[in-house]
This record gives C-alpha cells, structure tokens and sequence, in this order.
C-alpha cells in the first residue's frame, strides 16, 4: 500500500509550510505529496490565501529528492492541454521522473464566476477531460500529432523535450463516465470522502470496465485524517480539521463511518488494511491541520513503517 499526503493549496498554505513538510517527508515512507489546483478558498473565505499549483509544484521538485508528487487534480478547466503537457513534461525532466499527474473536470462554480472562466456544464465537460488526457498522451509519446475534437484541435505538433520516463495519469471524479474515461485512457483512478459501501460499487465499476477495456488500473482513494495515542490528541485534531472543513465529522465514530482514516495507529493500521482489501493501492491522506508536525511523524513512524 502507498501512502501519500496531500494538502489543500487554497486554504492558507504558505511557501514555508509547503518547504517544511515536503522536506519533511522526502526522506520517509510516504510515497508522495500532492496538492489541489483552486483559485480561491473552497470555503469562500475571502480572508484565506494559498499557492497556484504548478510553481507549488515545480518548487517540491526542487527541495525534494526521492518524494513523488502531482497536482490532485489540475483541472481542465484553467489551462489549454498542450499548456499542461508542456509544464508537466519540463516539471517530470527537472525532477528525474517524480510526477504524477492528475486530472479531473473542475468543479468549484464560485471560483470561476469570480474569475470569469467557464465552467460548462457536466456533460461538456467530461466530453473536455476525455479529448484533455488523449492529447496529453498523443503529445508526451508522438512527433507530428494531429488529434481532431469536438474541444480541441491539434495538427501536426511537435513537443520536445518529452518526459522520461511517461507521466503517470490519475484520473480523478467519481461520475460513472470520469471512471469510464480513468480505465480506458489513464495509469490510475482517485476518488475522495467515499463511505466503504459507496467505494465497493465504484471499484466494482472498474473491475467490469478493466474486462471492457482488457486493462488494468490502480485505484486509489482521499481522505482527510486523524492519528493520535489518546482521545484528546484525538479531539483535538478533529476540531483542527472543522476549522478548515466545518462539514466534516466532528467526532470519531462518524469520522470512521465516513470511511475516513483515524483513531490511534493500531485502529490506522486496521483501516489500511481493509482498503487494500478492497482492492486500494493508494491511499492519498489529505493533512487539514497543517502546523500539526507530530501527526506526520506519527504516521510515519507508528503507522508507515509497521506496513
């Protein structure tokens, strides 16, 4: 099982919190860091500031050296593809072959009122991210690419130079095409806040479009969570998280109900345990309280290293 963290950019993340912890975590278990891609606070908090994803990127490339990392999701909304194909290929060729990325539809109608992007409605927009990823890969692997779309146009370009090794694509989204998109063109899958029951019938999706598509893919899951050796350290840390998200759980029981990670690390290590049975690869824990150092040392010395 991998184990990642991700951080949500927009909620008051700054260049020295960003640094700390991806120096933090360059050297441990965890797999990999990854952040999401917003214009303003999800929250609406006009008062919160935050960091644009791929120069947020392109810095933990450069502090880090063994850690893998990624936009979780860029979304199609903002950029051109052949914008994103170029970033990511420099970003992969500058850090040695650590990016993941992923992709997924937009969402967040605030922001792009407030900014005046588009947002199309949810079927344009899947029609967007499956011509999106079939570009990016027509761009990363062949010279003189020409891809006609209903979206997108390109004739006869050249992108040089290309990635190496092949970027990973996660295809994030939990509609039934965005999985349907994820098996049939994209290196893994990625969902988020799914209860097990709900989860179940997702990855039972994917298993009968991996026989559609004869092809197997990673999947792959994010959830915030809480770790702590006592119920107050506990506590505490869930009232941490509210304070970012107010509409999560503010107790531990609904919080695992919920599906999300938390407990002590025996009751984590148990957790884990049932997502890889259920057939996750990759757990991605998104880390709401993010002056909270000790929870990352937690899981990585109580939790990662005991897997």
């Amino acid at each position: 099982m991998k184990i990642s963290l991700m951080l949500e950019s927009q909620e008051n993340l700054s260049w020295d919190i960003l640094k700390r912890i991806s120096s933090k975590i360059d050297e441990t278990r965890f797999h990999g860091l990854f952040l999401s891609d917003h214009l303003f606070s999800v929250k609406g908090t006009s008062d919160s500031f935050g960091l644009p994803v791929w120069p947020a990127l392109t810095a933990i490339s450069i502090w880090t050296n063994n850690l893998k990392f990624g936009p979780l999701v860029n979304s199609i909304t903002f950029r051109h593809p052949a914008q994103v194909a170029k970033i990511s290929s420099s970003i992969q060729n500058l850090s040695n072959g650590r990016l993941e990325l992923g992709i997924g539809a937009g969402w967040y109608s605030g922001e792009h009122e407030m900014f005046g992007v588009k947002l199309p409605n949810p079927e344009e927009r899947l029609n967007i991210l499956e011509e999106y990823v079939q570009i990016l890969k027509g761009l990363w692997e062949k010279d003189d690419y020409s891809f006609l779309g209903s979206n997108y146009q390109i004739k006869s370009a050249f992108m040089n130079p290309k990635p190496n090794p092949n970027i990973p694509i996660i295809v994030g989204g939990m509609a039934s095409r965005t999985i349907d998109i994820a098996v049939k063109y994209g290196d893994e899958w990625n969902g988020y806040y799914l209860s097990h029951d709900k989860l179940e019938k997702k990855l039972n999706l994917i298993k009968d479009l991996e026989v559609k598509y004869d092809k197997t893919i990673n999947k792959s899951i994010m959830i915030p969570f809480v770790i702590g050796d006592s119920n107050e350290i506990i506590t505490n840390h869930l009232r941490k998280c509210n304070l970012v998200f107010a509409n999560l759980p503010t107790n531990i029981v609904e919080w695992q109900k919920s599906g999300f990670l938390g407990g002590n690390p025996n009751q984590i290590l148990e957790q884990i345990e049932e997502y890889e049975e259920m057939g996750i690869q990759h757990l991605i824990l998104e880390h709401l309280d993010i002056d909270n150092d000790l929870s990352i040392d937690d899981l990585n010395d109580k939790v990662l290293n005991k897997l």
